[in-house]
């Protein structure tokens, strides 16, 4: 091995472990996000006197949502996009049912 192929090996080992801890910090924002939304998600139907019902789809396509959206930004990668698009359509899509559940 020349000194070329050495680097490009030692590069390749620092962008696996940079994306490795991209995707951790994003999973500890998005279950930060998570646990922030459960909270007020039990207080309002605390104070409603509601049952739970769309609001477990709302945190757990939320907190993918969220996940996502910090790996895309950290690491660029083009495929976060459509993952992203989705699991937000999911998300907005039970949030609405589960306001029009309170009104």
């Amino acid at each position: 091995m020349d000194k070329k192929e050495i680097l490009e090996i030692e590069s390749k080992r620092k962008d696996d472990e940079y994306l490795k801890d991209v995707r951790i910090k994003g999973a500890r924002i998005g279950s930060i996000v998570l646990l922030i939304g459960m909270f007020l998600f039990l207080v309002i139907d605390f104070i409603k006197g509601e049952p739970l019902e769309y609001r477990f789809f709302v945190l757990i396509f939320g907190i993918n949502v969220v996940t996502d959206i910090y790996i895309y930004i950290k690491s660029k990668e083009k495929q976060y996009i459509i993952t992203i698009i989705l699991w937000s359509i999911l998300t907005i899509a039970h949030l609405i049912k589960y306001i029009q559940g309170l009104i």
